[in-house]
């Protein structure tokens, strides 16, 4: 049921893709610009993995229906 629910709200945000296929910029205007800056802008990461954190916190987003990705 839960996953059920989460798919719903997925599918409620009028998505072109699911979050494996997201785009950085689509992702990127998801995120407060100040959590953005707090681990991103000054990381020493990857883009291609802030791309992949950035997925992993879109999905645990949906998971607590949320329209934003938060801290």
């Amino acid at each position: 049921k839960k996953l059920e629910k989460d798919w719903s709200f997925q599918n409620a945000q009028n998505r072109s893709q699911s979050n494996a296929w997201m785009k950085w910029e689509e992702l990127k205007n998801q995120v407060h610009p100040a959590v953005f800056s707090l681990y991103f802008q000054e990381s020493n990461m990857s883009r291609r993995r802030q791309l992949y954190v950035l997925r992993v916190a879109r999905t645990f987003a949906d998971a607590d229906h949320q329209e934003k990705i938060s801290n």
